[in-house]
C-alpha cells in the first residue's frame, strides 16, 4: 500500500459552490458539537474523539468546518492534529451527498480558516483513494511525496 502526502499551494484555487439547496458552512466548535438536533452529529463527535484526547482539548485547540443543510451535516473537515503552525486534515462526506463537490468546497473553507490562523494544512490519503486525491488537487494542494507502507498480521 502507498500513502500520498500533499501540501497547499501558496494561492488556493477558487472553488465553485456546489448546487445544493440551503447549503452553508459552519465552524465545528463546542456549540456545534453540542447540537443534538443535527443529523450526523454523532459521527462528527466520534471522529473528534478518535483524533483528540478529549472534546475539551478539541474545544481549546482544534477546529473544523461543516457543510450543513437544514437539520443535517453533510460533510465535515477537522484538524486531526495541530501544532502552532501546522495541522492534518480529516474529512468525511455523507454517502448520499458524495460526488457533488461538497468535500471540495468544505475543504476550501477549512483551508481558508487555516490561513486566517497562520496554520499550514497537510493532506494525507491512500494512493488508491482517487476521490480524496482529486479533492486535494481541486482545492490547490500539490503532492509532496508518496511512501510505501507495509502491513502485516500474525495468524496466531
Amino acid at each position: 500500500a502507498a500513502k500520498a502526502s500533499y501540501i497547499p499551494m501558496p494561492t488556493p484555487n477558487v472553488i465553485t459552490p456546489p448546487a445544493v439547496a440551503d447549503l452553508h458552512f459552519l465552524p465545528i466548535n463546542q456549540a456545534f458539537l453540542q447540537n443534538d438536533t443535527l443529523a450526523n452529529i454523532d459521527p462528527i463527535r466520534d471522529e473528534v474523539r478518535w483524533m483528540w484526547p478529549s472534546l475539551e482539548r478539541f474545544y481549546r485547540h482544534g477546529f473544523g468546518v461543516a457543510a450543513v443543510i437544514p437539520g443535517r451535516a453533510i460533510c465535515w473537515c477537522t484538524a486531526e492534529y495541530v501544532s502552532p503552525t501546522r495541522c492534518g486534515i480529516g474529512i468525511t462526506t455523507d454517502e448520499a451527498y458524495q460526488g457533488r463537490g461538497i468535500a471540495t468546497a468544505t475543504t476550501a473553507h477549512f483551508v481558508q480558516r487555516c490561513q486566517q490562523q497562520g496554520i499550514t494544512p497537510y493532506w494525507q490519503c491512500g494512493s488508491w483513494n482517487a476521490a480524496s486525491r482529486r479533492v486535494a488537487e481541486k482545492v490547490g494542494f500539490a503532492k509532496l511525496d508518496e511512501e510505501q507502507l507495509w502491513v502485516g498480521a500474525f495468524a496466531k
